[in-house]
């Protein structure tokens, strides 16, 4: 059974303001992943869902859909002026 997990995307900096403002200094895996675990928690940031591997799938099939239809485009362009 596969599980729909949110997840949060938060630049590095801002988790390490985040730990200053709370007083922590140090930097050991550790204290990081406790800062890391309380962060969401305290500023509630928005979460996004992961999509499901066939979402996945058809969004790299139209990414390079679009992308051979840009060179398909410059071919015929270049062709035309030659």
């Amino acid at each position: 059974m596969l599980l729909s997990l949110p997840i949060v995307i938060v630049n590095p900096i801002n988790i390490r303001r985040y730990a200053q403002a709370i007083g922590v200094l140090d930097k050991t895996d550790k204290t990081d992943a406790s800062v890391i675990a309380q962060l969401p928690a305290t500023i509630k940031p928005d979460s996004k869902l992961i999509a499901d591997k066939r979402s996945r799938l058809i969004k790299g099939l139209l990414i390079r859909r679009t992308q051979l239809l840009e060179m398909q485009t410059m071919v015929k362009t270049a062709s035309r002026s030659c």
